[in-house]
């Protein structure tokens, strides 16, 4: 098994397959030949399929092959990206490199997507972050936190 056709087998995976975008072995060839790496055959991306199940990775072939889970979903991304976004002292460069980390889960397609949603109603449940900043606060000075609906936190 080479380890360099199966690290870059997994990045393309998870980079380019969803459930809506299957790879065909052509185009695994394909993309993996622009990773530099020549020598594959179909027998040798399924035994490394295989090797990826062992690992974890859930491959799925209907009509084309795409990972099938990933750590987070795309709605579980854009929660946290949308709270991200709503936190006021956050330094950007440090916002960018958590949200690219999280990218990094879904395809690039997924990514696309979430983008085009991310910065709609950016600060709609801003009163749910400063209720959850408030909570963290309370629990870190060891207090009692009373929440209404009306948004108003009050410390006991």
């Amino acid at each position: 098994m080479n380890k360099q056709r199966l690290f870059s087998l997994v990045s393309i995976m998870k980079e380019y397959s969803d459930m809506d975008h299957k790879l065909s072995i052509g185009e695994i060839c394909a993309l993996l030949e622009k990773e530099g790496i020549t020598s594959v055959n179909r027998k040798t991306l399924y035994d490394d399929f295989r090797s990826m199940e062992i690992f974890g990775y859930d491959v799925e072939y209907e009509n084309g092959y795409y990972l099938s889970e990933a750590p987070f979903s795309v709605s579980e991304i854009k929660i946290i990206i949308d709270s991200l976004n709503s936190l006021k002292n956050l330094d950007d460069r440090f916002l960018k490199k958590l949200k690219d980390k999280l990218y990094s889960f879904i395809s690039i397609y997924e990514e696309k997507d979430l983008k085009k949603l991310e910065y709609r109603n950016k600060h709609k449940d801003l009163h749910f972050i400063n209720r959850l900043e408030d909570a963290l606060e309370a629990i870190r000075k060891r207090k009692l936190l009373s929440i209404s609906r009306q948004g108003k936190n009050r410390e006991e």
